[in-house]
């Protein structure tokens, strides 16, 4: 069956260096699609990244705007969106990240270097300035430090990379 998946997948993705999970992946004309056996469902086009699974994900297109898709609370939402659904609360994003033990909290990194936090039940709350890259819950500065958001906050994890 998983060698099934994987011809059908190559298929239809061919050439895709930006791949999130085995079941989220954009190709290399930005087109996002989601699928874990089956045949593949394309759900935008001009993304340049996605976070999440093919039960609820975020993404940013080339423009900065950032999308959902999923079931609550997949999604970062307390709302189903059965079509990649463009959300007006953050702007100017350029990375989206899932929290890696969850499929519900993810952050988002605009181009001024806030990080948001956003949980399935609440709203985008603005928790760090100063990022230049988050990766699952860890963030760095502009000063290379790394941090940590977890359950007690943000932890600072190591003076500089």
């Amino acid at each position: 069956m998983q060698a099934i998946w994987w011809s059908l997948k190559n298929q239809y993705v061919k050439n895709s260096d930006k791949k999130d999970s085995s079941e989220v992946w954009i190709d290399n004309n930005n087109d996002l699609y989601i699928g874990e056996g089956g045949e593949p469902k394309k759900i935008g086009s001009n993304i340049v990244m996605a976070s999440g699974t093919q039960m609820g994900l975020l993404a940013v297109d080339k423009d900065g705007n950032l999308y959902a898709y999923g079931r609550e609370p997949y999604n970062g939402f307390d709302k189903e969106f059965k079509e990649l659904t463009k959300i007006e609360d953050i702007k100017d994003v350029v990375k989206v990240s899932m929290m890696e033990d969850s499929a519900w909290r993810f952050f988002t990194l605009t181009k001024d270097g806030t990080v948001y936090f956003k949980q399935y039940d609440g709203e985008f709350t603005k928790i760090m300035d100063n990022v230049k890259d988050i990766q699952g819950s860890y963030f760095i500065d502009k000063q290379d430090v790394v941090y940590l958001w977890n359950a007690k906050g943000i932890v600072k994890m190591a003076p500089k990379l």
